[in-house]
């Protein structure tokens, strides 16, 4: 076990696609001064500190909107121009990396006799079952 953690070491986190260079030097400046503020015990100083790190923090953020803003403009041209030349594997693959992580899931509804509902029409006849009992109990 520690001979795998020694030789493959943990599984860092993945950086997301559209942080620049730059965004990234920023990240480590304002990790830097975060280092410094837990480390700080004088309350004026602290307070001094805690000024930049809003600071920081606030440009780390702008920085990281408009680095996803332009990420995703240069997505879409190149989707808009795989969907011009008719390249479907390109339109999907790009449609998949843009929206993963964002699949919504059906909330399980159980029946009555616990079976599990899976259609629409079954999961509104059991919620109108439902508020049917619950107007009846009032």
């Amino acid at each position: 076990m520690e001979a795998g953690k020694q030789i493959l070491g943990y599984k860092g986190k993945a950086d997301q696609p559209w942080i620049t260079l730059d965004t990234k030097t920023k990240i480590k400046e304002r990790r830097a001064i975060n280092t410094e503020l837990i480390r700080t015990t004088n309350q004026i100083k602290r307070k001094e500190i805690q000024g930049k790190y809003t600071e920081k923090n606030k440009e780390v953020k702008k920085q990281a909107r408009t680095d996803k803003m332009l990420y995703m403009e240069q997505m879409t041209e190149k989707v808009e121009e795989a969907a011009r030349i008719h390249d479907t594997r390109t339109l999907y693959s790009i449609t998949k990396e843009i929206k993963e992580g964002k699949n919504k899931q059906r909330t399980k509804l159980m029946g009555k006799e616990g079976e599990t509902l899976i259609t629409q029409k079954e999961i509104a006849q059991r919620w109108t079952q439902f508020f049917a009992e619950r107007s009846m109990k009032k």
